[in-house]
């Protein structure tokens, strides 16, 4: 994993954090005093540049009480990461596609439920590619299980036979 997408990686973490979303909202606040003529898609990279730092500056400040949680993840996970070939949770096994592509059977399909079926809210289909352990040191000493997928175009249709409770999509067509 290159720098880069260590630091994406750990970005995403914090964005998807239901424990975090306070601070996102105050960050959200304080720029939009600061820069309020950015556009949207200005914002979202403003928030993927600077938020990270921000958060680390904030938890830091002596004059503020922050759970012992916020502080580990302010401070970002450690620089080791462990890279594995196959995950288990909540009752099922996934292989990366690399590892499962000569097994007799293969699981690296994953589904991401959307939360209601519209134009813009679907299910998201993909490959797994690479499952990455990140470690957050501290009192906290958590780890955040990430895996990283290709997902597909699901706009150019989705089958599911019923009978089989099988989904068939078009693989050529990546998101």
């Amino acid at each position: 994993m290159t720098i880069e997408e260590f630091r994406v990686a750990s970005i995403y973490v914090l964005l998807n954090c239901e424990e975090v979303t306070p601070f996102v909202a105050e960050f959200d606040k304080h720029m939009r005093i600061l820069y309020p003529q950015i556009s949207n898609a200005q914002f979202d990279g403003l928030r993927e540049e600077h938020f990270s730092s921000w958060l680390r500056e904030y938890v830091l400040d002596d004059h503020k009480a922050v759970d012992n949680c916020i502080k580990a993840l302010a401070m970002g996970p450690s620089r080791t990461m462990v890279h594995y070939n196959g995950y288990f949770v909540n009752c099922f096994k996934f292989h990366t596609l690399d590892y499962g592509s000569n097994k007799a059977t293969m699981n690296s399909g994953v589904c991401v439920v959307g939360s209601c079926h519209t134009d813009y809210e679907r299910d998201y289909y993909g490959r797994l590619i690479e499952i990455l352990e990140l470690e957050y040191l501290g009192d906290f000493g958590s780890k955040v299980i990430l895996f990283k997928c290709d997902w597909f175009d699901t706009n150019g249709g989705v089958r599911v036979h019923r009978r089989f409770n099988l989904v068939e999509l078009n693989h050529k067509k990546k998101l």
